[in-house]
């Protein structure tokens, strides 16, 4: 026997010599079942066994049906009420265009162009933007007010943050010798 390979083919579709690229491959898809190429992907994604792959195959075929029913429903939906409105709608003037006769819109093209160039022109230059970076202070320059020299509380003042407690909240503040170690130590709660 001749061995011979042959892949699975899903869509196909030959060129004429003066077909456009696009048309090919039109046609191609709408040959193409594309459920069927999105169910076997899915169900290559993983191993499965025999029984759960007959499981997970009928329930792809359920979820299937299930939208191919909801797309019918919307596409007849859609069909019908195309079919009032060409009787019933046509006849209660439903199809006439509406000739908008209210206060005009907020702003026109023109308009907006005019905005758009006022805001560009409130917007600082190339050169101002340098200036401004070359003064611009460092982050680590900028320390909050509280924190510069000279603006602590003092000891006995009543807006000190460290003297939320007047005593240690532990008897000793190191607990030295923990665990039968003479070097081990833990530090305690040493809030005043």
């Amino acid at each position: 026997p001749i061995p011979v390979q042959r892949n699975i083919v899903l869509a196909y579709a030959t060129a004429d010599p003066n077909e456009p690229g696009a048309s090919v491959l039109r046609r191609m898809v709408e040959m193409w079942d594309m459920d069927f190429g999105r169910r076997e992907a899915e169900r290559q994604r993983y191993f499965r066994a025999p029984p759960r792959n007959r499981k997970f195959i009928a329930d792809w075929n359920m979820r299937q049906g299930a939208r191919k029913k909801d797309q019918r429903i919307k596409k007849q939906y859609e069909e019908d009420w195309q079919d009032w409105m060409r009787r019933e709608g046509r006849s209660q003037g439903l199809t006439k265009p509406l000739i908008w006769s209210g206060p005009p819109l907020p702003k026109t093209d023109e308009e907006l162009e005019e905005a758009k160039k006022k805001e560009r022109a409130a917007k600082p230059s190339e050169d101002e933007y340098i200036e401004f970076r070359k003064t611009k202070p460092k982050p680590w320059q900028m320390v909050p007010k509280e924190c510069e020299e000279g603006q602590w509380y003092e000891e006995d003042d009543p807006e000190n943050i460290f003297k939320i407690w007047k005593r240690p909240l532990n008897k000793k503040t190191y607990d030295i010798g923990k665990k039968g170690f003479p070097d081990h130590y833990v530090s305690g709660t040493v809030f005043r």
